[in-house]
């Protein structure tokens, strides 16, 4: 049995990782990066002091509802980081090859990614905040008021 686990483990040693092992040469930093640059475009006006102010009292949500809704527009945006590399070979070839103009380096799914990126911040920023004045339920039908007439 001894001889058969040490086989084994010799064996694995040899071969290595699997070639396409999608963890092999991984770094966290990089969605990091991504991570902060988008939350602070996101938050922006609080930082530099624009508006709307998301994190003030200004604003009928929660702490809690803001977090929550920014870590799943988050999530949403690092999915879509590391799914994109193995949706690129799949695309036509006009698509991922690179345009030279001015300057600028990118393919057209470049620019379709950031574009994608640029109205999920827009998307997130209008659920972010709510007017605390202002009256969320809608404006009201006046024969959904309930009468105030004395019954007989």
């Amino acid at each position: 049995m001894k001889l058969l686990a040490g086989l084994i483990l010799v064996a694995g040693t040899a071969i290595g990782p699997p070639i396409d092992d999608p963890l092999m040469h991984f770094s966290w930093w990089g969605y990091v990066v991504v991570a902060a640059l988008y939350t602070m475009v996101v938050f922006r006006g609080d930082l530099s002091r624009e508006g709307p102010f998301i994190l003030t009292k200004e604003n009928a949500r929660t702490p809690f509802a803001i977090s929550c809704i920014h870590v799943t527009f988050l999530a949403l945006l690092l999915w879509a980081a590391r799914v994109t590399p193995y949706i690129l070979p799949l695309l036509p070839r006009w698509m991922t090859d690179r345009i030279h103009a001015r300057g600028i380096n990118l393919t057209i799914a470049d620019a379709l990614f950031i574009l994608a990126t640029v109205a999920m911040n827009q998307i997130e920023r209008r659920w972010l905040f709510v007017d605390s004045q202002a009256d969320i339920s809608g404006p009201e039908n006046s024969t959904s008021q309930p009468s105030m007439t004395k019954r007989k």
